[in-house]
């Protein structure tokens, strides 16, 4: 889906200069009265192109801020729906907008705002066959997804087809970003050469998140991607920003290239995209140790004569939202010092809100010698949809 029109203003008023309109004054009078933008810079602006995938927390706030400052043109990437547990920190999108795709839900939102927004949003994956067409075919790249096959992918099609790109990244009440070139800096890769396992990277899903944070982390990103657009920014060192929303402070690393890099090393740039990193970096293959129990089937089991040992390894904000009735509490990091608490567990089954945490603990538990250990697939979302829905889903 896309909608478009010619860059820039439209025809001039009586008495105005010449092309600039009394509505491209009015939108943007407060930037153009600014000495560093001035009607050149907004006119830059508007002749501007900006990819930004993923429509999540950090999207929603950039596509929102950098359609509002007045960027001509933005490329939005997402195949997701929005959900209810999005809106706390999703600003561009209402309750109304719950099950609709979040690209097209965004290009509603934004067109609303400014018609004249020139839009292509498009509900699909950021793939790797497409990714350097994608990214060729705009002037900055806004990397606001939440996974590293999906960061180290925007990052090598930044690298092959020239362009910058902007990060960041939101962890329950911190986060980070940084602007990448990798025509004159270091690259994503440089920062993070290999991805860390699952456990030490969990998702909002799991770690938890205050709404603002990605918010606010998406409106700095957003600021970066302005400051590169109406040419601000210099020759400084790149550098990965730290933000700690409890405390307030804000601090920053200088990320340097690596000459060994394999993402803007010597001639990555002119080298195909890599096979990788999807099959790689994704979760864990087949688990070790145990084996996945249904919901229904765990509900069958526990109304029967010898119910198992339910487990239930989330933190205590979780579980004062609501928890299988029954089930020992034991938080995945206190497991390994009370493993003793369960050497009367029958058939134990651990579980957590969507899944992830709880295929650790299992492994944990069949490490430790435990049998027949099991893990809920899907974690207490899929029980309270499958068979419990006065359960929370998050």
């Amino acid at each position: 889906m896309s909608t478009s029109r010619p860059p820039g203003p439209g025809p001039a008023a009586p008495g105005s200069a010449p092309g600039v309109d009394r509505e491209f004054v009015r939108r943007f009078g407060r930037q153009l009265i600014v000495p560093e933008i001035g009607l050149e810079g907004q006119r830059r602006l508007g002749a501007s192109r900006v990819l930004i995938v993923g429509l999540g927390g950090l999207g929603a706030s950039v596509a929102l801020h950098l359609a509002t400052a007045g960027v001509g043109e933005l490329h939005l990437v997402d195949p997701d729906v929005v959900e209810l547990s999005n809106l706390h920190r999703q600003v561009l999108y209402t309750t109304d907008d719950v099950g609709r795709p979040k690209a097209e839900a965004a290009a509603r939102h934004l067109r609303a705002r400014d018609p004249n927004l020139r839009l292509r949003a498009e509900t699909t994956t950021f793939d790797r066959a497409t990714a350097v067409e994608r990214v060729a075919a705009v002037d900055v790249v806004v990397d606001a997804t939440d996974n590293f096959p999906s960061r180290y992918r925007i990052s090598d099609a930044a690298v092959r087809a020239r362009r910058p790109e902007v990060f960041a990244a939101v962890h329950r009440l911190e986060g980070q970003f940084a602007l990448f070139d990798a025509a004159t800096g270091p690259c994503y890769r440089c920062l993070f050469p290999e991805a860390p396992p699952p456990e030490a990277a969990p998702g909002c899903g799991e770690a938890g998140v205050l709404g603002v944070v990605p918010a606010l982390l998406g409106t700095l990103q957003a600021v970066e991607t302005l400051r590169l657009l109406l040419g601000w920014r210099g020759s400084e060192a790149t550098r990965l920003w730290l933000v700690d929303a409890e405390s307030l402070d804000v601090r920053h690393v200088i990320v340097r290239r690596r000459s060994d890099c394999a993402g803007c090393g010597p001639g990555a740039a002119e080298s195909p995209m890599p096979e990788e990193p999807e099959e790689r970096l994704a979760a864990p293959g087949v688990p070790e140790g145990f084996r996945f129990i249904e919901p229904r089937a765990l509900s069958e089991e526990l109304a029967g004569r010898r119910p198992p040992t339910v487990i239930d390894v989330r933190e205590s904000a979780e579980r004062a939202l609501g928890s299988i009735p029954g089930d020992r509490w034991i938080p995945l990091e206190a497991l390994p010092g009370r493993l003793s608490e369960l050497s009367d567990a029958v058939r134990p089954v651990v579980y957590c809100q969507w899944g992830g945490r709880s295929e650790r603990a299992g492994r944990l538990l069949a490490e430790a010698g435990l049998r027949e250990v099991r893990v809920l697939r899907g974690g207490l979302d899929a029980y309270a949809a499958e068979v419990d829905p006065s359960l929370p889903r998050l």
